[in-house]
């Protein structure tokens, strides 16, 4: 798809914004690691019952909660846990 690295920096400052996390999303982040661990183990589907939520996965649910974004993924971890807590999850 790319040719350069040059190419793939180009499209990413095109078409993405680096996000600016504060401490409140960090903490909030931390908070919803464990209830989303606690939710996936509580799960009635075999895949998730013994899987726990990313860092990454948990500061991402974190964010887009505190600013009412929807979520674009197809992470099954991640679809989840966001819908258990009300968000809106594409795809």
């Amino acid at each position: 798809m790319f040719k350069s690295l040059d190419e793939v920096v180009t499209y990413l400052r095109l078409y993405f914004t680096l996000a600016t996390l504060d401490i409140e999303d960090y903490i909030m982040a931390s908070q919803i690691k464990v209830k989303g661990d606690a939710v996936l183990k509580s799960s009635d589907d075999k895949r998730l019952k013994h899987r726990s939520l990313s860092i990454i996965d948990s500061t991402i649910i974190a964010y887009v909660s505190r600013r009412k974004f929807p979520i674009v993924t197809g992470d099954l971890d991640l679809t989840y846990v966001a819908k258990s807590i009300g968000l809106e999850v594409i795809w």
